[in-house]
């Protein structure tokens, strides 16, 4: 995809450039979410439910989930 790796120094956030390194643009920021303390794991899935109607079954059977049993 010719993106430059990003620059972090362990304090501050790092985000994925918006531009390759030609400088097309290969993804975009719609909307700030904030931070957290944790995964906020159903606000993700609630969120790609949304955007991904099709998807929603997936989420069904995924409904008690745990990530910390992931790890």
């Amino acid at each position: 995809m010719g993106v430059v790796p990003l620059e972090f120094n362990g304090l501050e956030d790092s985000i994925f450039h918006e531009h390759n390194g030609e400088g097309d643009r290969h993804m975009e920021y719609l909307t700030e979410h904030g931070t957290f303390e944790d995964v906020p794991y159903e606000k993700i899935v609630a969120s790609v439910a949304q955007a991904y109607p099709h998807l929603k079954d997936n989420f069904k059977a995924r409904q008690h989930h745990s990530l910390q049993q992931d790890s």
